[in-house]
């Protein structure tokens, strides 16, 4: 699991804000590579990537704040053909935060 954490600061004190996390499962008899995932800005974008397999689809989803439920579909289906997939987002709003989680299928 890979969790972001986030210092925040209010009138009745400070504590560290998890993020939800992105979490991984594998299944089968072999054993296999941990995923990797990092993300970092770039300019004005936000780079996500991430450990795969070639050949198989995902996609990136996002919301804005912890409690909301819903994640929006941010890139569509990207098929990866390589054992690394990136998926870069112009973000103009310059969020304070956003959560992002890689989805299969």
């Amino acid at each position: 699991m890979v969790r972001a954490v986030k210092l925040q600061v209010t009138p009745s004190g400070s504590y560290y804000n998890p993020s939800q996390g992105i979490f991984a499962a594998s299944s089968g008899g072999s054993a296999t590579s941990p995923i990797t995932v990092a993300i970092r800005r770039n300019g004005g974008n936000v780079a996500l990537t991430w450990s795969n397999q070639a050949g198989v689809t995902c996609r990136v989803l996002g919301k804005d704040n912890y409690a909301q439920t819903t994640w929006a579909d941010l890139s569509g289906t990207i098929t990866t053909n390589g054992s690394t997939c990136m998926w870069i987002m112009a973000d103009p709003t310059k969020r304070s935060q956003r959560f992002y989680k890689i989805a299969s299928p």
